[in-house]
């Protein structure tokens, strides 16, 4: 009995074994493929729209893998084996994979407003398709939809149906995602966090970073670091309340709650009460801070519940303002550190627009998404074919794509501070110009204190980098 049990056992392993080889080289043959392959399955694809639905999966799912494995593997070229985390998965996703998903559409649809087709999951009123609104024309014409709608529950690609208790706050029946554009609700939740959080408001200068214990200006090859001068600087702006004491619970936060952005919470059940300890902790102090009481005071004045709109907001703030500007910072730092006899200078020399340009290929909003369809669309496919979404239907926005548009920014691959157009990039949701105007329909309610809050951190990081050049020059030189 033992023998056979052993048996058993090795052939398991054996089997194991050869399974997890051919995944190796099942992996290595897609990654394989030759981009004249890929873009003529890519342009094949679209020829199975809306017919054959089980082909145009599969062919999309190949191609998604394929893509995915391209962007890992220059990921790790660049950053080695920490590619292979969440943070460097998050950084594939916004860098790579979002930008090669664009160019394939470009290549079938072209840049001149035409939408593009993708599957949306099982949800929608086709089931399985729907627009994707890459474009800078297409971008805008969604996002500005004086109605454009959100499926309820949604959150980005999670339904919170699927998440444990304490991924969102318990207490909020809707968060400010789900509410279609024009909504009485979403228009009072808005108002509320304009007129409560004054930090939030256009300003004129930006303030210093401020740094916890533990972090120097020198330290800008660490995204933890940047994160925890970024944690900090946000939460003294913002809430008027020092975190320095909380901010590894905000990077652990951070760190837990990221995979359900991407559709894949895998904390479970014991990860969801964990977020909910932890937004607990910060609530408690930011409500007896002066900023929270007056929020609190504020909500209730407007026959709102203080508590339950704190917890939002705060959520929100975790998510969007520490989450998104983080990525952005991160992004625009290893941008410069790449070549610093460069980039130094260039911001330097205007550091607003630096940092424009940065907010365009490396945007901390992923776009508008999903968005639920209010009204039919129809769409225009290869050789002519006419297809029609009805109302329902689930589309997608790439925000990276919209500032990617050749027929906007000139030459958009190019890092170029100070171009032309360059307060036409959608990366808050709407051009820059109109929410600086006043006159976004949805745009990003924490624009101007995300890119205050990212030139600040960048800029304390770049300080220290000049400072640590200048040290090793004078070693090297015998001052020092």
């Amino acid at each position: 009995m033992a023998i056979a049990r052993r048996c058993c056992s090795l052939i398991l392993i054996v089997l194991g074994l050869v399974l997890l080889v051919a995944g190796i080289v099942l992996l290595a043959a897609v990654a394989l493929i030759p981009q004249s392959s890929h873009d003529a399955l890519n342009r094949y694809m679209y020829t199975l729209v809306p017919e054959a639905k089980g082909s145009f999966i599969a062919v999309y799912v190949l191609l998604t893998l394929r893509n995915l494995l391209v962007c890992t593997g220059r990921g790790i070229k660049v950053d080695g084996i920490s590619t292979l985390s969440p943070d460097g998965f998050k950084s594939v996703y916004l860098k790579c994979y979002k930008n090669m998903v664009t160019q394939d559409m470009a290549d079938v649809f072209g840049w001149d407003g035409t939408l593009g087709v993708m599957p949306v999951g099982t949800r929608g009123g086709t089931g399985y398709w729907g627009p994707c609104f890459y474009s800078h024309s297409s971008y805008k014409k969604a996002v500005e939809n004086p109605a454009a709608g959100r499926p309820n529950g949604m959150f980005i690609l999670s339904n919170r149906s699927t998440l444990p208790p304490g991924v969102i706050p318990v207490s909020v029946d809707q968060i400010l995602l789900e509410f279609d554009t024009g909504h009485p609700e979403w228009k009072r939740r808005r108002q509320l966090l304009w007129d409560g959080l004054p930090a939030l408001h256009q300003q004129d200068s930006v303030p210093a970073a401020i740094a916890p214990p533990g972090v120097s200006p020198r330290d800008g090859h660490s995204d933890q670091a940047i994160m925890r001068v970024l944690g900090v600087t946000l939460f003294q702006w913002l809430f008027g309340v020092d975190v320095s004491n909380e901010i590894e619970l905000i990077l652990e936060y951070d760190k837990l709650f990221a995979p359900a952005v991407f559709g894949g919470f895998t904390g479970g059940v014991v990860g969801g009460k964990r977020l909910a300890e932890i937004r607990d902790i910060i609530e408690h102090k930011v409500a007896r801070g002066e900023v929270g009481r007056e929020f609190l005071a504020l909500a209730e004045s407007r026959g709102m519940p203080g508590q339950t709109r704190l917890q939002d907001a705060i959520w929100v703030v975790l998510f969007a303002g520490f989450g998104g500007t983080s990525n952005l910072a991160i992004q625009t730092i290893k941008h410069i550190l790449a070549n610093p006899g460069l980039n130094v200078p260039l911001l330097r020399k205007d550091v607003e627009a630096f940092m424009l340009e940065a907010a365009r290929l490396y945007p901390p909003v992923g776009g508008m998404n999903p968005i639920e369809l209010r009204e039919p669309l129809e769409l225009k496919l290869p050789a002519g074919k006419t297809v029609v979404a009805p109302v329902g239907t689930w589309g997608l926005t790439i925000t990276s794509g919209a500032n990617r548009d050749p027929t906007i920014f000139e030459d958009p691959e190019t890092f170029r501070p100070g171009r032309k157009n360059a307060e036409r990039l959608l990366t808050w949701n709407a051009e820059l110009g109109d929410i600086r105007a006043g006159k976004a329909v949805r745009g990003c309610p924490g624009t101007h204190l995300s890119l205050r809050l990212a030139t600040s951190v960048v800029s304390y990081f770049v300080d220290g980098a000049e400072s640590a050049a200048r040290g090793k020059a004078m070693l090297n030189d015998g001052e020092l």
